[in-house]
């Protein structure tokens, strides 16, 4: 798996909700919220495939994957998660 992918997925699997506000994949209004779902947690494990980029330009891209978690060992349905990224100031953001 890829380093950024890895990266991402440590992020929820350590439940770094401030992590996951500034990469954009939670708004910061569902902060407090998403950490009390966290904190209910078991174990959380994230497998990350099936990684598609398909670049806009150089300042626009669409990524598109598959997410399956496994939560107290049960491994959830597989999502497909698609994410529109566009450079600011020299960085990736999600929109």
């Amino acid at each position: 798996m890829p380093r950024v992918d890895r990266g991402v997925s440590e992020w929820y699997e350590t439940k770094n909700v401030q992590r996951l506000v500034a990469l954009g994949a939670i708004s910061a209004a569902n902060q407090a919220k998403t950490a009390a779902v966290f904190d209910k947690l078991g174990p959380l494990v994230i497998a990350i495939d099936q990684i598609a980029v398909d670049a806009s330009g150089s300042d626009a891209a669409t990524v598109r994957f598959r997410r399956i978690d496994t939560i107290d060992g049960k491994t959830q349905a597989p999502q497909t998660v698609t994410k529109s990224l566009r450079r600011v100031n020299g960085r990736w953001v999600a929109e």
